[in-house]
């Protein structure tokens, strides 16, 4: 498989609102500042709006980096401009950048942590991608395909979280980044079951590490 490495997501989510999203600016970009290196835009609090939307909005000037803060979530995105064919390329330096990010937002969400999410996205190069996946996951009964979407979805357990191990597949007609390129995307998402006990720090940086395992191009392509 010829795998390109495009992005990732990393959500975190409040058991309780927050009543003031803009707590979490100056610590993220006095502690990340070569990241967050564009003047932050803070959008007016509307009481009735959904909760999910970012109020908040942080990003790096080459556009690499995005941080959306809402009063239940808050979300971090990588996106690299240069090419990258393995998450392990940027392994370390995705963990060391998750754990600081991990430790500001614990200590000023003061242990009001429930909830984690972590997303990877790769493109695979395939000029016959309907047909491979076709043959490998699809009845042949299924004729003239134009495009498929799969989703399958594995509950695990690893550092004593029950999780969802979510792998989706769709086939496209670009890389996503613009370019014509036939294939398929490949997201992987691992995020815990809701439970009432709090997520502390610690166990967030151990999701990060068992999550990064599996987030190699090598063990994905064993599992799909």
């Amino acid at each position: 498989m010829k795998f390109r490495f495009i992005g990732l997501q990393f959500a975190i989510f409040f058991k309780r609102e927050i009543s003031r999203p803009d707590i979490f600016v100056y610590p993220l970009t006095k502690k990340l500042s070569s990241i967050f290196d564009n003047p932050p835009i803070i959008l007016p609090f509307l009481q009735d709006a959904p909760k999910e939307i970012p109020t908040v909005q942080m990003d790096s000037k080459n556009g690499e980096y995005k941080c959306n803060i809402g009063r239940v979530r808050i979300d971090f995105y990588y996106n690299p401009k240069k090419v990258c064919k393995d998450f392990s390329e940027i392994e370390k330096e995705v963990k060391k950048i998750l754990n600081s990010f991990i430790n500001i937002v614990n200590k000023e969400a003061k242990d009001n942590l429930f909830k984690v999410g972590y997303v990877v996205r790769y493109f695979i190069e395939d000029t016959n991608a309907i047909r491979t996946l076709q043959e490998k996951y699809i009845k042949k009964e299924f004729n003239d395909l134009q495009r498929i979407a799969l989703r399958f979805d594995r509950g695990k357990e690893f550092v004593d979280l029950k999780v969802n191990d979510i792998t989706k597949l769709e086939t496209v007609n670009e890389d996503l980044l613009g370019n014509p390129k036939k294939g398929y995307v490949l997201e992987r998402d691992i995020n815990n079951i809701s439970s009432p006990k709090k997520l502390e720090e610690k166990k967030l940086k151990e999701f990060i590490r068992e999550c990064s395992k599996r987030y190699r191009s090598s063990s994905i392509e064993k599992e799909i």
